[in-house]
C-alpha cells in the first residue's frame, strides 16, 4: 500500500550506485546511453553501406520508410565527406499484399525489386525488416 507522497517508480540511481546496481541488478539497469542519444537505429547499416560502395540501393515497400532511408544515406555520406549515388526504389504493391495476408505476391514484388538494385548498385538497403526474409530466395 502506498503512502501519500510515494510512488510506485522506484527512484533512478545514476553515477557511481548505478555502476554497482549493474552487478546484482542488470536486467533493470541502463548504462551508456549518452552515446545513442540522437542516432538512429539504422545508422550502423548506412555506415556499413557507405564502406561497402558509393552507389547505394535502396528499397521500401512504403514511402514513409523510402524518403527517410534515402535521406540518411545522404546525410551521412555529406558527414563522411563521400560522393555517393542513391537508387531508391517503391516496391510498389507489396505492403498492401502483406497486410492483407499474401505473402506470396509480396515476396514476389520486393524479389523483383531487389534483383534489379542488385544488379545496379555496390550495396542494397532494406528499408523494413519485414523484407529481409526475401533476401535469403536470391540466388547470389
Amino acid at each position: 500500500m502506498l503512502r501519500p507522497g510515494e510512488s510506485a517508480v522506484p527512484a533512478a540511481v545514476v553515477g557511481q550506485p548505478a555502476k554497482r546496481q549493474a552487478v546484482t541488478n542488470p536486467e533493470n539497469t541502463v548504462f551508456a546511453i549518452k552515446r545513442l542519444i540522437g542516432r538512429r537505429y539504422d545508422d550502423p547499416m548506412v555506415e556499413k553501406a557507405l564502406e561497402i560502395g558509393r552507389h547505394i540501393g535502396v528499397a521500401a515497400t512504403v514511402p514513409t520508410t523510402l524518403k527517410p532511408t534515402t535521406d540518411l544515406v545522404y546525410a551521412m555520406a555529406q558527414l563522411e565527406n563521400k560522393d555517393v549515388e542513391v537508387d531508391s526504389v517503391l516496391c510498389a504493391g507489396a505492403f498492401q499484399a502483406l497486410s492483407s495476408g499474401d505473402s506470396i505476391t509480396h515476396d514476389r514484388i520486393v524479389r523483383q525489386h531487389l534483383r534489379e538494385l542488385i544488379d545496379s548498385n555496390d550495396v542494397v538497403l532494406l528499408a523494413q525488416a519485414s523484407m529481409a526474409r526475401v533476401v535469403a530466395t536470391i540466388p547470389v
